[in-house]
């Protein structure tokens, strides 16, 4: 049997379909099942599948629980490729087109250089598509997860700290993991177990789908450590030519923030979804309603920055301490920080238009410290770019759109 490793957190699951598009015994289409002689193990550091297809339910279990996507808001289908397997998945009834409320393209008379350009293609380069359970974005992956038989298995709040390559070996691929709360990207430094699960296993192929798993050294929590040196002679890192090619493929990355808020009643505003020409801190704003599971008495919007204001701010409140070790983001400063500027913008907007706005009374975020990659068509010395603790980050905003 041929065993694989699908190591790390997924930018999207959708990935996970295009990487069993290869030949081993078996031609593997989209819509087919796993073949009868490969075994995949999935390692996913998060609480649930899903990576920028995450979901979250404020006030679980109670009666005005809301759910919302932090992540991603909708998604594209711009390849023949994608054409077909959403086709596939409407047809399933996974899949449905999103069609909010007259969308809107705001422009603020803001003073901001930052040149204007659509969010992926919102609102003039339709259709956007999202999943047709009320529980999120991230009911997709799950769907997906739960197709799968016993040849796949899915290993939540479990990262992998070490990958090393024995050509001799008849699995030469030695994946080590970490499991539990240590193994959450941002588990508060004081809250790590001293003595943490780990495990080993043995494959004949690794696939990474997060860049920063092999970009990033052992100072960041996503990160294999798959540059560091084997303590074995017979073991053999990731070769560095491998890494320097990822590296020199991703360019950069851009990091983004999303800003959860509740109004305590229903926000009177004649739209569902917002994209921000020119605003100092927002990209986007939808209403969670439009797309997901909440109660008729509140009303909940999730805010996107702009890469402007991603940038700005993991300048000014790092992702490391000066001696390089990795800070997790802390919920205070989300919501006292970021998550507030962005909330104070959209509500200055939304009276600019006239509307009556309620009280804000929940507001929570989520940082994506390389929510997506950088201009590949601009250099590293780009005006846009620029590199903090070795990291290099681009603040320029693309339509990423066809």
């Amino acid at each position: 049997m041929v065993k694989w490793s699908l190591a790390l957190k997924f930018y999207a699951y959708v990935s996970l379909v295009v990487a069993l598009q290869v030949r081993l015994d078996a031609s593997v289409s989209a819509a087919s099942s796993i073949p009868t002689d490969l075994h995949i193990d999935i390692f996913d550091q998060g609480y649930g599948p899903g990576g920028r297809l995450s979901s979250r339910a404020l006030n679980r279990g109670t009666a005005e629980e809301i759910v919302v996507d932090h992540g991603c808001q909708f998604i594209r289908s711009d390849t023949s490729f994608t054409k077909d397997l959403f086709a596939t998945w409407v047809t399933q009834g996974w899949l449905k087109e999103w069609t909010p409320k007259n969308p809107t393209e705001a422009t603020t008379g803001s003073s901001s250089s930052r040149p204007s350009s659509s969010f992926f293609g919102f609102p003039s380069l339709p259709p956007f598509y999202h999943p047709t359970s009320s529980q999120g974005i991230s009911s997709l992956v799950h769907k997906q997860v739960d197709g799968w038989d016993e040849r796949a298995t899915l290993s939540t709040q479990t990262r992998v700290t070490s990958v090393t390559h024995t050509p001799s070996s008849s699995n030469p691929w030695c994946v080590t993991t970490l499991c539990g709360k240590n193994a959450i990207h941002d588990t508060a430094n004081s809250d790590l177990a001293a003595a943490p699960l780990t495990a080993t296993s043995f494959y004949d192929i690794v696939v990474f789908t997060d860049v920063s798993s092999t970009t990033f050294g052992s100072w960041h929590r996503a990160s294999a450590m798959a540059s560091s040196s084997s303590s074995s002679s017979d073991q053999q890192p990731l070769p560095e030519e491998f890494i320097e090619n990822v590296k020199a493929r991703v360019n950069s990355r851009t990091p983004l923030f999303s800003s959860i808020i509740v109004f305590d009643t229903p926000l009177q505003f004649d739209s569902d979804a917002v994209t921000f020409a020119d605003d100092e801190s927002l990209w986007f704003a939808s209403r969670a309603s439009s797309k997901t599971s909440s109660p008729d008495s509140k009303d909940a919007w999730v805010l996107i920055c702009n890469p402007s204001f991603g940038c700005a701010e993991i300048k000014r409140v790092p992702m490391q301490t000066d001696d390089g070790k990795f800070i997790p983001q802390d919920k205070k400063y989300l919501t006292n920080g970021p998550c507030k500027v962005m909330a104070d913008s959209f509500v200055s907007y939304l009276k600019d238009q006239n509307v009556t706005v309620p009280p804000i009374v929940q507001i929570d975020g989520q940082r994506w410290g390389s929510a997506m990659p950088g201009d590949k068509a601009t250099p590293p010395n780009h005006p846009t770019k620029e590199t903090l603790k070795g990291v290099l980050y681009d603040s320029a905003t693309q339509t990423l759109a066809p």
